[in-house]
């Protein structure tokens, strides 16, 4: 008796297209869009304080959470949220970058 062929490939995953790349100068407002809309939390009114002191989301994951708190008037717990989120956000951005 046959034996009856099994596909071993595993099925392919639709891959969602890479969001369009901020322009220079924007990313602090883009970081801030995606955490509002993937996160539910909105800190669009941080964006003022931050970009005054040049804080952009590369350069805040190394910020001490307590000075950003300072800066923006936000709690501790959302701006944890938030420093990791830049983390992440900044290492796909990079990565998408590269992808161009």
């Amino acid at each position: 008796m046959p034996i009856a062929a099994t596909n071993t490939t595993p099925p392919m995953r639709a891959v969602a297209p890479l969001p369009p790349l901020p322009l220079p100068g924007t990313e602090l407002n883009a970081c801030l869009r995606d955490f509002h809309e993937l996160k539910g939390v909105d800190l669009t009114s941080s964006e003022a304080p931050l970009l005054a002191l040049e804080l952009t989301p590369d350069i805040i994951p190394g910020v001490p959470v307590s000075r950003l708190c300072e800066i923006t008037d936000v709690i501790e717990g959302k701006m944890w949220r938030f420093q990791a989120f830049c983390r992440d956000w900044t290492t796909r951005l990079e990565e998408n970058r590269q992808k161009e």
